[in-house]
């Protein structure tokens, strides 16, 4: 078969050695040993998709936790958890589980998409 296409990639060094050995155990050249390697009938592993960070969503996370270390800061140093604290906890709770909601809905996607 005439080979007309030239693959060129990147190898760390210990990748780079596993197919030198490789070859050198089979007697094949590296490039012969990565192909057939490459030609395997095995599933090759998707890498995962990078979630997108919603930066909006973080900042009022971090601000959700800051506010939270407030009010235990409190608690702990008096035992007590005023009405007035009871109630910022359950404003976190809601803003909280709102951006649950958030994150976890797909997003929209437009037409033809």
């Amino acid at each position: 078969m005439k080979r007309t296409h030239r693959l060129e990639l990147m190898l760390s060094e210990a990748e780079r050695e596993t197919i030198a050995a490789g070859a050198a155990a089979t007697g094949l050249t590296m490039a012969a040993y990565a192909r057939q390697a490459m030609m395997i009938d095995q599933p090759v592993s998707a890498r995962a998709k990078a979630h997108v960070v919603d930066r909006a969503a973080v900042a009022a996370l971090n601000a959700i936790g800051a506010n939270l270390n407030q009010v235990a800061k409190v608690a702990n140093a008096t035992k007590t958890m005023s009405p007035k604290n009871l109630s910022a906890l359950a404003q976190m709770y809601r803003r909280l589980h709102a951006i649950v909601i958030q994150i976890e809905s797909p997003p929209a996607r437009g037409i033809g998409e």
